[in-house]
């Protein structure tokens, strides 16, 4: 069931069992839109950032009012060195300083 998914999903993650969580987070994704966002997450934990703005755009397209999925699309630009997208996520979550 999707409770033990994601304890399972969260205990290969502890174990850096990488390939195992991503293969369960797409399948679980096949059914279960949220998993979009932790195939991003594994995909960070492999250090591949365009990888995982693949994932987190699918996450955001299904969930537009995801907090968490707005703050890891910022990272992943960031890491991809888009300063302006980056500062566009940050600033829809927190807002502009100026």
């Amino acid at each position: 069931d999707a409770k033990h998914a994601e304890d399972y999903y969260y205990a290969l993650l502890w174990r850096r069992q990488f390939a195992e969580a991503l293969d369960l987070a797409i399948r679980m994704s096949e059914t279960d839109s949220t998993w979009f966002e932790k195939a991003g997450d594994v995909h960070m934990f492999l250090k591949d950032p365009a990888a995982a703005l693949k994932w987190y755009d699918r996450s955001i397209e299904a969930h537009p009012d995801s907090v968490s999925v707005l703050l890891k699309l910022s990272d992943v630009y960031f890491l991809l060195g888009d300063l302006q997208k980056e500062r566009s996520y940050r600033e829809s979550i927190y807002g502009a300083l100026r």
